[in-house]
């Protein structure tokens, strides 16, 4: 018999980034960045779900409040300022909110890789163009 991948952890139906860039004529540069993951499968998409017209094969394995793994957004920010031709200095934060795995998850591991795992990250650097 057949599986479904689509909607189990890892392969949501809708997954997908947004980004605008803005650069002024002075050099400074803004860019912002949405990521959105859509709504998951808490397991095997088969045992919550009727599939290719079959029951579900263990439709009580959890709550239905717990069924899925909510949909969620992501916001990515980067400030820039070209200080030559040849040299730039950037500042950014990547989750700017800290949102963190879906409990139970560690964002490490087959499927649950698709979420950030690291919090709220804080970067700055420099770029020189040789």
């Amino acid at each position: 018999f057949a599986t479904q991948q689509l909607n189990n952890l890892g392969d949501p139906k809708i997954e997908g980034r947004f980004t605008a860039n803005y650069e002024s004529a002075g050099g400074f540069g803004l860019r912002y960045q949405l990521q959105y993951i859509g709504q998951q499968s808490n397991a095997a998409f088969e045992a919550q779900n009727s599939f290719q017209g079959r029951n579900p094969t263990n439709a009580d394995i959890f709550p239905n409040a717990n069924k899925n793994f909510s949909e969620v957004t992501y916001h990515n920010v980067r400030l820039s300022q070209k200080v030559d031709t040849k040299f730039e200095l950037y500042l950014g934060v990547d989750n700017l909110f800290g949102k963190l795995p879906p409990f139970g998850l560690l964002g490490n591991g087959a499927g649950d890789a698709i979420f950030p795992n690291a919090g709220r990250f804080l970067y700055a650097g420099f770029r020189v163009t040789l």
